[in-house]
């Protein structure tokens, strides 16, 4: 349908953590809305299922849902179809995630980025690993040791420029990478 409804969508965001995706989105001026459908697509977006539903209160600006992506591998899209007592509605814009593969130790997300990256360990990490961003010509642009005992560690916007960029993980013998794109 599509058509104009009373409310307008301030944010939409959905992040991974430990097998599920967390999904949140606020809303302003909403009259006589009636729910959210959630829905997700597997498949880069060419179509979308029902992910979930959640029912609108009235005075309720936040909301969130967990959708459970254990059987999930790849990049996942989300959108709402923001329903009122009409049926009429309309979609918020798509978010992407990012989930590990099975076999990857991490995942870095979102990817591509506008700055803001974080990166998410399959399990709770349980070693001290050196961690670099470096460009195409090999310059380090970032270093830093990411501490035990998380699954989520969100990296600080290093403001560089559009690009390539590969992220090491090092540990002893050990080396995990994984190239990522800046658009800004």
């Amino acid at each position: 349908c599509g058509l104009l409804l009373p409310v307008d969508l301030l944010s939409f965001t959905a992040a991974y953590k430990e097998q599920k995706v967390l999904l949140k989105w606020s809303i302003d001026r909403a009259d006589g809305l009636s729910h959210f459908i959630i829905e997700r697509s597997t498949d880069g977006g060419n179509s979308f299922s029902e992910a979930g539903r959640m029912d609108w209160h009235n005075g309720v600006n936040e909301y969130q849902f967990a959708d459970d992506v254990s059987s999930f591998d790849g990049r996942l899209q989300y959108r709402l179809r923001i329903a009122d007592l009409n049926a009429v509605y309309k979609y918020s814009p798509v978010v992407m995630v990012t989930l590990p593969a099975t076999d990857a130790l991490f995942v870095l997300t979102p990817n591509p980025s506008s700055g803001k990256l974080q990166l998410v360990f399959r399990e709770v990490n349980n070693l001290e690993w050196k961690i670099s961003v470096i460009d195409l010509a090999g310059k380090i642009n970032y270093s830093s040791v990411l501490q035990q005992g998380q699954s989520v560690y969100n990296l600080p916007d290093m403001m560089l420029p559009s690009g390539v960029y590969i992220l090491r993980l090092q540990h002893d013998r050990s080396l995990q990478q994984v190239k990522f794109i800046i658009q800004r």
